[in-house]
């Protein structure tokens, strides 16, 4: 009978092991599953973050971008103030001096600083009665 026990019990064995085998992969599965996915939302994470950083430096871009253009438009208005100041500086020292036609130095300084129709003829009147009181004729 021990001969016939021993087969047996060589199976049991066998098959207990196998059972022990069979849980330990399991085990080590479930193991390889769960850092898989632990491996998986750090790669998501990293991507998230990168895709953040581009939005960030894209935006960052725009903005620079932007001031860049308000920056040379800044630079052009005040090119064209200051030619603008000095045209009418010059218009201006003329017109005290009487260098030229006093009157088309006048006319460019009123529209240097846009004076509307009315008050360029209101100057003008005015300049008008000035003469003809020191008997100048307009």
């Amino acid at each position: 009978m021990e001969s016939k026990d021993s087969p047996d019990l060589r199976i049991k064995e066998l098959e207990s092991k196998v059972f022990r085998l069979e849980e330990e992969a399991r085990e080590r599965e479930g193991q390889h599953q769960r850092q898989n996915e632990h491996y998986e939302r750090q790669i998501r994470d990293l991507e998230s973050d990168r895709e953040q950083m581009y939005l960030v430096m894209f935006k960052k871009g725009q903005q620079a971008a932007h001031h860049d253009i308000i920056e040379d438009k800044i630079i052009e208005q005040l090119t064209e103030d200051r030619i603008a100041l000095r045209f009418l500086h010059d218009a201006f020292y003329c017109y005290l001096m009487n260098k030229g036609d006093s009157r088309e130095h006048l006319q460019r300084i009123m529209s240097m600083l846009h004076f509307s129709e009315q008050q360029m003829q209101d100057v003008a009147k005015k300049l008008c009665s000035k003469k003809a009181r020191s008997k100048h004729i307009c």
